[in-house]
């Protein structure tokens, strides 16, 4: 059994006593133990990873929940003390975070001579320093590991240091039935973090989303064609190549994966 890589890179091979079950999307990948595996080219000085993670309550002393791996990186609670750990270039780092049994999303950014920090529904609550190093795709991408005993839904890899305006967008956005006056809401008014001299904003509803600038917009503040900048969010009324009708997308950010247990 495999989840789509709706990206178009290797798909995810799941472990052999995967369940599929409801997500926060559509179909999300249940795993009691074991990994998925993709795999994926080259090294990344800049990376992010976003996923939503159900942890079922079951405690397994002899081996850790991993949630993903690459060969000099790997984010898991570990099985005695049940904190979340980094391995990074092969250095053992543990923060306070606990696990919970709630439907959680998570966003994972590395930046080469930089940081590492975890966000947990939207909140940075964990940041270590990096070296001169980049992550290594060598070995592919790994989803869980160990007793994983963990839902994963709406799994993405981006080639790119997320700013927070994005992470807010994938936490508050990502399931269905978001109404268009809270999309507004939280993509024109949550961005206080956002230093940059830009701030992304909802655009409106769009047929499908074009591989280019200029979206035609159909439902908005300004009809027609609009050009978007980086960031910017659009609501995709047409289903089109495995994308389904009613995504919000950001415009202009680049994945190295994003994988779904089927449409």
């Amino acid at each position: 059994m495999e989840a789509i890589n709706y990206v178009g890179n290797q798909n995810l091979q799941m472990p052999k006593d995967a369940q599929i079950v409801p997500g926060v999307s559509g179909n999300a990948m249940y795993y009691p133990a074991g990994k998925g595996t993709a795999a994926l080219a080259g090294d990344r000085n800049e990376l992010s990873v976003s996923l939503w993670r159900r942890w079922d309550g079951i405690v397994n002393r002899d081996a850790e929940r991993g949630i993903f791996r690459f060969k000099n990186l790997y984010v898991y609670f570990d099985s005695k003390t049940e904190l979340l750990t980094v391995e990074l270039a092969g250095v053992k780092n543990m923060s306070a975070i606990k696990d919970d049994r709630q439907q959680t999303h998570w966003c994972f950014v590395f930046a080469k001579n930089n940081f590492f920090s975890v966000y947990k529904n939207a909140r940075l609550l964990y940041k270590i320093e990096t070296g001169n190093y980049p992550i290594d795709f060598s070995e592919g991408f790994e989803l869980g590991g160990g007793h994983t005993h963990a839902i994963f839904d709406e799994i993405r890899i981006y080639k790119a240091v997320l700013p927070q305006s994005d992470i807010n967008g994938l936490y508050y956005l990502v399931t269905k039935g978001t109404n268009t006056k809270h999309i507004e809401s939280v993509v024109n008014n949550n961005m206080a973090s956002n230093v940059a001299s830009y701030t992304p904003k909802y655009l409106g509803a769009c047929a499908t989303v074009p591989p280019h600038r200029t979206v035609v917009i159909t439902k908005g503040e300004q009809l027609g064609a609009v050009d978007a900048n980086k960031g910017d969010w659009v609501l995709m009324t047409e289903s089109h190549r495995r994308l389904e009708a009613g995504r919000l997308l950001p415009m202009g950010r680049q994945q190295v994966g994003k994988f779904r247990a089927g449409i």
